[in-house]
């Protein structure tokens, strides 16, 4: 029994260390991003940055891009969509979901409003 209890908590720690990677890896990430997005708004560019996006386990996929910045820099939707995974994890599965990201970049705030599509049944059975 020892070693069982041994294995879950290397396996706890494991995981444990995989979310703190995944975290820090965002972070780079979106320090990374904001950087760049921070050096062509001092240039006077628009400051909007968005995404509006749908997905299942069938596809996932960027429906409307709010600025043109999220073409010009590769990482950027992949960067708000990792944002939403982070937010909801899984939402593509099953049924799946849509929403919009919106950052502020002067403010570096990231507002996500997710929705969930969630199926549902009525069923009733009769005898007449």
């Amino acid at each position: 029994m020892a070693t069982l209890s041994l294995r879950y908590e290397e396996i706890l720690k494991i995981e444990a260390e995989r979310s703190r990677v995944d975290k820090e890896l965002l972070d780079h990430n979106r320090r990374q991003i904001l950087e760049k997005l921070l050096v062509s708004f001092l240039l006077g560019e628009n400051q909007e940055i968005g995404i509006t996006y749908e997905g299942s386990e069938k596809s996932t996929e960027i429906t409307e891009s709010v600025h043109e910045k999220n073409d010009h820099i590769p990482e950027l939707n992949d960067f708000l969509l990792d944002m939403v995974a982070e937010v909801h994890p899984g939402w593509h599965r099953d049924d799946g979901g849509y929403g919009t990201v919106d950052w502020d970049v002067t403010a570096d705030k990231i507002t996500i409003d997710h929705n969930e599509k969630i199926v549902t049944y009525a069923s009733s059975t009769h005898e007449v």
